[in-house]
């Protein structure tokens, strides 16, 4: 059977060039094809029907069917698309190729040049697509769209002002619609090709062997089952060579206020950061990894080694084995297996390489599965006793003179005054501080803040207009300086920093410890996240609601705030230990629940940190927009353990007796479920999947997703929930059958959720329901 067997397409401007090839190649598949062509010249002049005529003919003497059509698409959309249902019954692929030229400079185009490319173009593809989607909706077979788009307005084209703003036109006109088609089963998307045709015959710069028939596959694959899954696509084909188009956005800067002309200019005027060159394929294949094994103990820290023996074995895909032993404070290195390693660590080289420059973060990997070790303390404490940059600096100095490469040039370190000052008043020493006030104003890097003394008291400030002191420096100085890694006094006589109050500047360096920020760093609190708009498809949707048992789950927005979660572990500035990071606790507030086919637009913010007498408490809070209407508010607080010393917490007091509930049930917790759930909730972290990993982190197998036993909860607690808040207490295994008691009054709810032992695995659940 043919690709497109059984389907009916329509080709504008299927009389020459492109389209015909278009036409002719979709034919050879099986459509049967409306040919249109007005036949008009290559500026839109005259008309004839022989060139629809002859397409025709050419796929019928191949066996094909086909009819003409001899209508511009700037004014007979409907009347092209009701000659494909006169004569075929339906429309099941559209390709918008119709075109016409009127090239001038903007100083010598006339509105009739202008009105006529964007007419046929822009309006054309827009009116030809509003008739046949209508037909393709009513059908209730879905479609495929493909439009066309030119290099000409994605990058522009001078003396084609008009072609270019019509073609930029339909790049956004082919992302517009793909989101609202998306519904009703029909696919958009763009091509952009280059191609020597009747339209570019006098541009010597496109090749001759640059031919339509090279550009026609892919229509054939857009327009067919294979591209289902394919939509909002802008596929460049120049030739044989074939690409995807993407709106580039930079890095940029942000300022806490508002920017001056000045700071506009002196940024859009700055030289762009250079691309990283890509870095050289390691010669043999594994000659860079072993280089870096081979350079472990010039990264090794002896004193953060302390009470620390393990014999590890790194297997590594493609790289082969390597054997890393630390004892008594010190580093052996070998090639090779051990016999009777404490932890075996499995990655792939890639990855690995991508660790050891800093492109790949190891969380994000171990949290992706790329990353396994069967000790997971281990892995954590190897990343804190290696210094990677120490050792990626061995490497570089022993690479062969043979192989030399540029230096990168040096880039301008960055630094936000304010975040690094936070931690500043928890480190305050206001004994020593006795008499002192005053204003110590911090810049660097371009960024300002202050720490203000007064009353033995420490406030940051945003900014001061009379300051006692100014202190100037660099990010990395200023970093150091209150890391304690950098003496201030050796710095300041130096030059690295300069303070216009030396009074102040020793007083400063009394009443502070300066010493490493443990735990979550403050600076992460009020920290935003954003993420791009997704489509809320019927199929994601009804996968999560089979996995938990609930028809329009409201815990499945938790689903599509994953990205948002993944900008805040890769900031830089995030430094929490995934391998004693728990889900704490998790508040909904729905506005209105989430629906297929929503557009939805998630945001995030580090709303708190709190610290714990066992850890940490990082609050995330996520909001999800529907069309710029805020739709769900969510909170995730994400507990992080800290290091146990040994002693026993005070026993807390039991809980106040409750009365009977007003009702209870159960959910089981199937074997295969944290498998089934981690697909459709994107949660693959390994606690949940591999049972050597879970119990080496101290579980006694792999455990439930605590957002996915709430949702089993949740399918049986009372429909109509506008607000739901759970802790969670306790881990749930497969195989459990969970026993929910439920305090209802009114529309309000308490519920609890304990385990077969009667330890209470859901805690202090609360819910409102909608009046």
């Amino acid at each position: 059977m043919k690709l497109l067997e059984g389907k009916v397409a329509i080709v504008t401007g299927a009389g020459g060039g492109l389209g015909r090839s278009h036409a002719l190649a979709l034919a050879a598949e099986g459509a049967k094809i409306v040919v249109n062509d007005p036949g008009v010249s290559r500026d839109g002049s005259g008309s004839t029907h022989k060139m629809a005529d002859a397409v025709v003919d050419e796929i019928r003497k191949a066996g094909g069917e086909a009819a003409a059509n001899y209508d511009s698409v700037a004014d007979g959309a409907d009347r092209i698309v009701a000659t494909a249902v006169e004569k075929f019954g339906r429309v099941d692929i559209l390709v918008n190729n119709a075109g016409i030229l009127r090239d001038k400079t903007i100083h010598n185009m006339t509105d009739d040049m202008w009105d006529l490319v964007i007419g046929v173009h822009l309006r054309g593809t827009f009116a030809c697509t509003r008739a046949a989607a209508r037909v393709m909706k009513e059908k209730g077979t879905g479609g495929r769209i493909i439009n066309t788009t030119s290099v000409a307005g994605l990058k522009g084209n001078f003396g084609q002002s008009n072609y270019s703003a019509a073609k930029a036109g339909i790049y956004g006109f082919t992302l517009t619609s793909a989101m609202e088609f998306g519904k009703d089963g029909i696919t958009v998307n763009a091509i952009a090709p280059l191609a020597k045709t009747r339209m570019t015959e006098d541009i010597d710069t496109i090749p001759a062997e640059y031919r339509p028939e090279e550009v026609s596959p892919v229509v054939v694959f857009l327009a067919s089952d294979l591209a289902k899954d394919v939509t909002g696509r802008i596929i460049g084909v120049h030739g044989r060579h074939l690409f995807e188009y993407h709106m580039e956005l930079t890095g940029g800067k942000e300022k806490k206020e508002a920017w001056t002309p000045a700071e506009i200019s002196a940024f859009l005027h700055a030289p762009p950061e250079a691309a990283p060159a890509p870095a050289a394929a390691p010669s043999g294949g594994t000659s860079r990894i072993a280089a870096v094994f081979k350079a472990l103990p010039a990264g090794f820290d002896a004193a953060k080694a302390e009470g620390w023996d393990t014999l590890m074995h790194f297997a590594i895909t493609g790289a082969g084995d390597w054997t890393v032993e630390v004892k008594a404070k010190a580093v052996r290195v070998a090639e090779g297996k051990p016999s009777s390693p404490t932890c075996v660590i499995t990655v792939d080289a890639e990855t690995l390489q991508g660790m050891i420059d800093g492109k790949v973060k190891g969380d994000m990997a171990f949290m992706a599965g790329k990353l396994k070790a069967t000790n997971v303390r281990d892995l954590g404490k190897f990343g804190k006793v290696f210094d990677f940059k120490k050792i990626n600096a061995a490497t570089a100095s022993s690479a062969p003179a043979s192989a030399p490469s540029a230096a990168p040039a040096a880039a301008k370190a960055t630094v936000d005054v304010a975040a690094l000052l936070q931690r500043m008043p928890g480190q305050f020493l206001p004994e020593k501080a006795a008499g002192f006030n005053g204003t110590l104003l911090f810049k660097a890097d371009g960024s300002e803040a202050a720490l203000e003394i007064k009353d033995k008291t420490c406030t940051v400030r945003a900014g001061v207009a009379a300051p006692t002191c100014t202190l100037t420096t660099d990010g990395a100085t200023l970093a150091g300086i209150l890391e304690g890694t950098i003496d201030g006094q050796k710095a300041f006589s130096e030059g690295k920093i300069k303070a216009t109050h030396l009074p102040s500047w020793m007083k400063f360096r009394q009443v502070f410890k300066f010493e490493p920020e443990k735990g979550l760093h403050r600076s992460l609190i009020g920290r935003s996240y954003r993420a791009g708009a997704i489509l809320i498809r019927p199929e994601r949707l009804a996968a999560y609601d089979a996995v938990v048992g609930d028809a329009a789950s409201p815990i499945f927005p938790v689903t599509v705030v994953k990205e948002l979660f993944m900008k805040l572990l890769d900031d830089p500035d995030f430094n929490g230990d995934l391998s004693r990071m728990v889900h704490g606790e998790q508040v909904f507030t729905v506005h209105r629940p989430l629906k297929a086919w929503d557009l939805m637009s998630p945001r995030a913010r580090v709303v708190g940190i709190e610290d714990k007498s066992s850890g940490q408490i990082l609050s995330l809070g996520q909001r999800l927009y529907v069309e710029g209407e805020l739709a769900v508010e969510m909170e995730s607080r994400l507990f992080f353990r800290g290091e146990s010393k040994g002693e026993k917490s005070a026993a807390a007091a039991p809980p106040p007796a409750k009365p009977p509930p007003t009702s209870t049930f159960t959910v089981a917790v199937a074997a295969d479920h944290p498998a089934r759930y981690a697909v459709v909730s994107g949660d693959t972290n390994p606690i949940h999947l591999d049972e050597k990993l879970a119990k080496s982190v101290g579980f006694r197998g792999v455990i439930m997703h605590g957002l996915g036993s709430l949702a089993l909860v949740a399918a049986k607690l009372p429909k109509g929930l506008t607000r739901l808040s759970v802790r969670f207490a306790k881990p749930v295994y497969p195989g459990e059958t969970l026993t929910t008691s439920v305090w209802r009054k009114g529309n309000a709810l308490e519920f609890e959720t304990a385990n077969p032992a009667g330890e209470v695995v859901l805690a202090n659940g609360s819910g409102i329901l909608r009046a």
